[in-house]
């Protein structure tokens, strides 16, 4: 009997020990959290600059949506074949629908998750390789290009 009644007590020792490291694991957790979101509430979001291949892959996505141009004769939709990046990111891209070839020089900004292109300018090819403005300002025309790439030609300006 004796030995029942401290069995009893162990036993309840034990689930009263285990409650309270419980409750101080749990208390210590919830704290962590509200400490962590406080912190982070505080902190200014960091906004992360934009790459180059970040605009490449959102403009060749939206190329359909960006370009000034409709789409005739039927096409589906613009292709990117080919861009140069000027130093401060401006980027020169030629999009084609299967029957017009156009060049266009774009902005853009915004963060990797909200990325904005505006049209400055637009060319239209001619022989020989000249790309005359048919709209808007080239502001990047005296800056030379650093990054460009092409599916099956030369890219010139």
């Amino acid at each position: 009997m004796f030995q029942k009644g401290l069995a009893k007590i162990w036993i309840l020792t034990i689930v009263v020990v285990i409650i309270i490291v419980a409750s101080i694991l749990l208390g210590g957790i919830l704290i962590r959290q509200q400490w962590q979101k406080s912190v982070e509430e505080q902190l200014p979001l960091v906004e992360e600059e934009l790459t180059r291949e970040q605009i490449i892959t959102y403009v060749t996505e939206n190329i359909t949506v960006i370009s000034p141009r409709e789409l005739e004769f039927g096409a589906i939709d613009w292709s990117v074949i080919g861009y140069g990046f000027t130093p401060d990111m401006h980027m020169y891209v030629d999009f084609e629908d299967g029957h017009f070839l156009w060049r266009a020089l774009l902005a853009c900004t915004g963060t990797p998750l909200n990325i904005e292109c505006d049209v400055e300018a637009l060319f239209e090819p001619q022989r020989e390789g000249a790309w005359p403005l048919v709209e808007g300002q080239d502001t990047q025309k005296d800056e030379p290009i650093v990054h460009q790439w092409t599916i099956d030609y030369r890219w010139t300006r």
